[in-house]
């Protein structure tokens, strides 16, 4: 009824001479209402465009810099390499990045693992062998290099130097 409502209110000022970027609907819980309010405004041709808080943590960026943090400071894990990978902001295509986690996932790839030259597949997988490596001659110098100048901060500002620079 609420979400009815408001929708009838701002129909109502647009027909008055409203423009669309004048009109605002706030809520308690964007959550619960947005699919009530969609449907109520759809009913009467107007569109709405949603603006909510969402976490940081969310963001692709936070994720890539979480992820990469936690592969630099536990010694490469493959969640956390993979994550990295995955994130977007890697450096790796969808494909680098999927070809790689297929590869560690066959071969059970971790932690000092990732450092060395791929090998293993060359008779039975030679393409994801050959795709997984190039993935991961891209992925690990940047996260090494991350993992070196955290070990080497001293300060809170070398550290947030060092996530800068891994960022950049």
């Amino acid at each position: 009824a609420e979400a009815e409502a408001a929708a009838e209110h701002v129909f109502l000022l647009l027909e008055r001479g409203a423009r669309l970027s004048e009109c605002y609907v706030a809520a308690a819980d964007s959550a619960l209402y947005a699919p009530l309010l969609r449907a109520a405004l759809e009913r009467r041709g107007i569109p709405l465009f949603l603006d909510g808080r969402r976490p940081l943590s969310s963001h692709p960026a936070v994720d890539f810099l979480l992820a990469s943090l936690a592969a630099a400071l536990r010694r490469f894990g493959k969640r956390d390499v993979l994550r990295a990978a995955k994130s977007g902001f890697s450096g790796l295509s969808a494909d680098e990045a999927d070809a790689l986690e297929e590869y560690c996932l066959r071969f059970g790839v971790d932690r000092t693992a990732f450092l060395s030259p791929f090998e293993r597949g060359r008779d039975r997988r030679p393409r994801l062998l050959l795709a997984a490596e190039e993935a991961r001659k891209k992925l690990l110098p940047p996260l090494q290099a991350l993992s070196e100048a955290l070990e080497e901060a001293k300060t809170a500002k070398d550290f947030c130097r060092a996530l800068y620079g891994h960022m950049l």
